[in-house]
């Protein structure tokens, strides 16, 4: 696979992503060139996924061959504390176990790590897992919290379609 058909790959797994039983886990799943401003991430429908095409390096031996990097951003927002546990924990479970409302960062991480893992040889493409920012958190009001990890991801491509 190529980095596109990668790109499309890793996204059209997480917009498949779900709960046992329930919804999706993200309201939104967008690929992107970088984190959106301030303003745009507001209008984003959380919890959201951004996936990010990374740089890529050549293979010294495979001269089609390349080692495409990928970022994946989730964002989450929880309200009602002071100190951002409920946004990296979860709190006011309102949805239920079937629902991704009032599920923590750490718990949506869970299921985007899933999802990506799900995207095996069968798929025609293997995300190596490589590192995971510290969680960036932001207050959005008195009690409430949005919080976002990236997490940076591997695969071997190839330089062309169809190769």
């Amino acid at each position: 696979m190529n980095p596109n058909e990668i790109l499309v790959a890793i996204r059209a797994a997480l917009v498949a992503a779900g709960w046992a039983g329930g919804e999706v886990a993200f309201a939104s799943v967008h690929a992107t060139a970088g984190l959106p401003t301030p303003a745009a991430f507001a209008s984003l429908r959380l919890p959201c996924a951004l996936i990010q095409l990374g740089g890529a390096t050549a293979d010294d031996e495979e001269p089609g061959l390349i080692r495409q990097e990928f970022q994946v951003t989730i964002c989450q927002a929880v309200a009602g504390d002071t100190v951002a546990e409920n946004v990296v924990l979860g709190a006011n479970r309102t949805g239920g176990a079937g629902s991704s409302r009032g599920k923590g960062l750490v718990e949506i991480e869970e299921r985007m790590k899933q999802a990506i893992q799900e995207l095996g040889p069968a798929a025609g493409v293997r995300l190596m897992f490589r590192s995971s920012s510290d969680a960036g958190i932001t207050q959005t009001s008195e009690a409430s919290y949005a919080a976002h990890r990236t997490y940076t991801y591997d695969a071997w491509a190839v330089t062309q379609a169809g190769q």
